[in-house]
Formats: C-alpha cells, structure tokens, sequence
C-alpha cells in the first residue's frame, strides 16, 4: 500500500514517483467572508418558515390548477397542468422511496410548482382579469 494506507495508490500502474490518489487533493479552505456568513445567516433564518417547506408548493401546485382551468384563462391550459402533474408525480412516491428529507430530493417539485403558479397568474392576469374580482365573483 501506499504510504498514507490509500489502496487505490497501491494498484495504481504508473512507473512515476509521483503518486495519482485521488487522497491528495489539497484542503478546501472555508469560505469565511462577510457576504458568505450573512448568506449564511439569512438562510439559516429561513430555514423552519413555510417558504421552505416542499408541502406548502405542493398546496400552491393545486392553486395554479384550479386557475388554469377557469373558464377566462388566457394561458396554455396544458402547460400548467403538466406541469402539476409531474410535480405530483415526482412528490408522490418521494415520500416512500427517498432516503431523507433533503432539498435536493425536493427541489424539482418545487420548481415545477412555482413555475406552474407564474404560468397561471399570467394566464390569469393576461386576459384583464384580477383575483380579487374573480374571488368576489365566486362567492355571489
């Protein structure tokens, strides 16, 4: 074996003195600036609010559906709801086959379900019709 104990140096074939592990990358040095501890603290600030949380897109996914198909919705009706729909579809058996509770597992239903939002307010907005009037006129 190599001197640090790293097998993959030990079987490496090359006739240099130089050693090719992958052991010897240099440290990473921390990232310690003033932007970097406030980016830090902002998020962590964040962190446990509702905009964090991949459930409360998912509820908005549901919102940016029930837009899309109003009957005055300007917008592309397919897009929307595609786009919904593979929020779910990729939301669903996240809960059962995902590993932990992480961001990365849930960033893409949470950006399909923002976007499906934009795209349903601009639908929305598109054709001169307001939420509030279209609330007021639901509930006559």
């Amino acid at each position: 074996m190599g001197g640090h104990g790293c097998a993959i140096a030990s079987t490496s074939r090359s006739s240099s003195s130089r050693s090719t592990c992958p052991c010897d990358n240099p440290p990473i040095r921390f990232n310690d600036t003033f932007a970097n501890a406030l980016l830090l603290r902002a998020v962590q600030a964040m962190r446990y609010t509702p905009s964090c949380a991949p459930i409360a897109y998912l509820a908005l996914s549901i919102v940016a559906m029930g837009l899309a198909f109003r009957p005055r919705f300007s917008g592309d009706r397919r897009w929307v709801g595609s786009l919904v729909l593979v929020t779910w579809l990729f939301a669903l058996p996240s809960v059962v086959l995902v590993p932990a509770a992480d961001w990365r597992y849930a960033l893409w239903p949470v950006v399909s379900a923002a976007v499906a939002l934009l795209l349903a307010l601009g639908g929305a907005k598109r054709n001169g019709w307001r939420l509030r009037g279209a609330l007021r006129r639901e509930a006559r």
